[in-house]
């Protein structure tokens, strides 16, 4: 097995509209860690975000892009 199957993936939702929201939700239930950008700063969906789950983290888009999936 390679080094690249062990790597812990990390996933991020570009875009915080109906389906990210219920996408970041899915993934939250399923206690996964998952970054979600949008095109304003990630304070001003930080609230949205919280209330969704502790797993979902409000991040720049630039670095939304550095997620694996």
């Amino acid at each position: 097995m390679n080094d690249m199957n062990n790597k812990i993936k990390t996933y991020a939702i570009i875009g915080f509209g109906h389906i990210a929201k219920a996408l970041a939700n899915a993934f939250a239930r399923s206690h996964i860690q998952v970054s979600v950008a949008a095109l304003s700063a990630p304070g001003r969906i930080a609230v949205e975000a919280a209330a969704i789950g502790p797993e979902v983290m409000p991040v720049t888009l630039e670095e939304a892009v550095e997620a694996d999936v």
